[in-house]
């Protein structure tokens, strides 16, 4: 026997008020769900959107640093600078290229585990306003996936309140 059979020989044993309930638990389970569901993806489209402006800001403050050293050539202070970058919370790597895709500069954490990261680049314009190359920053997405655990233990909670509030009710 399939299990829809089995799920409604087992429904048509339960009393009426035992069905009054499951009725009213339903709809809640169904609308508590989906409102979850809304509200988790656009709280992670916030957090992974800050994080994508928080690298966009490292990367162009770096940019504007390196931009005197780039036109001396000075690889000394193009490495202090992406050094300063990589420090910035959540940072794991920055690199400045030349306008030709050199990398003149590298720096990657070697403090913190490195995870999945997203990259963001931000050119190096000169005083005349010509690209004399670019900065790429990669910063970390553990904080979304942090927020990912604390979002599915917070649905847990919901759900189950939410599940007592309307069993009892019922």
């Amino acid at each position: 026997m399939s299990w829809p059979f089995r799920a409604l020989r087992l429904l048509m044993r339960l009393t009426l008020a035992q069905q009054l309930v499951l009725l009213a638990l339903l709809p809640a389970t169904v609308a508590t769900l989906g409102a979850i569901a809304v509200l988790t993806r656009q709280h992670l489209s916030n957090v992974t959107e800050l994080m994508r402006a928080n690298a966009q800001t490292v990367a162009l403050q770096v940019a504007t640093v390196a931009q005197s050293q780039l036109q001396r050539m000075d690889r000394r202070a193009l490495q202090r600078t992406a050094q300063s970058g990589s420090y910035q919370p959540h940072v794991q790597q920055v690199q400045i290229w030349s306008e030709d895709g050199e990398i003149l500069a590298n720096s990657e954490t070697q403090d913190r585990e490195r995870g999945e990261g997203l990259k963001v680049t931000a050119p190096i314009v000169n005083d005349d306003g010509r690209h004399a190359g670019k900065v790429m920053v990669e910063i970390s997405l553990d904080a979304v996936e942090r927020a990912k655990r604390s979002v599915w233990l917070n649905v847990v909670l919901v759900l189950a309140a939410s599940l007592v509030g309307v069993g009892l009710a019922g």
